[in-house]
């Protein structure tokens, strides 16, 4: 008798222990909450240096002179550049139009890793405007290069 008695104890705590379990996963369930995320995105730090070496003498109307590009990422993160550009042209002779100077976009379409290097070439014109160009005899020009 006192078997049956412990079996009916024991069973009546398991009914109850289940019981508790539901209403404690019910709960569990239907709680809410809510909070917050924070994130910092970092910034490039990609210096491209572009040096350009011309070879050869300009005169107007004649052939393009041959410029080498020499491209290099002085950054601490990767650098993509896609072409490029002459920006500006400036003269050491005030009267030399430098307008006349023109180079067609170069393309290059890289990415280079910190300290990462490539080249490339492009082609400097001198055109025959019909302005005199006297000026621009001897002079010796500054060639300032965009990369983007």
């Amino acid at each position: 008798m006192r078997t049956m008695r412990s079996l009916r104890v024991a069973t009546a705590i398991g009914v109850v222990s289940v019981l508790a379990g539901a209403v404690v996963a019910y709960a569990y369930f239907t709680s809410k909450g809510s909070g917050v995320g924070h994130a910092s995105v970092g910034t490039a730090n990609a210096t491209v240096k572009i040096v350009g070496t011309v070879e050869g003498e300009l005169y107007p109307g004649g052939t393009p002179a041959k410029v080498k590009l020499a491209i290099k990422n002085e950054g601490s993160s990767s650098a993509q550049v896609h072409e490029v550009i002459l920006d500006k042209v400036t003269s050491s002779k005030a009267g030399c139009t430098v307008s006349a100077f023109t180079m067609a976009a170069v393309t290059v379409n890289k990415t280079l890793a910190p300290g990462g290097e490539t080249s490339s070439e492009g082609e400097l014109d001198m055109a025959n405007t019909e302005e005199d160009q006297d000026e621009c005899q001897g002079a010796e020009l500054t060639l300032a290069f965009e990369s983007n």
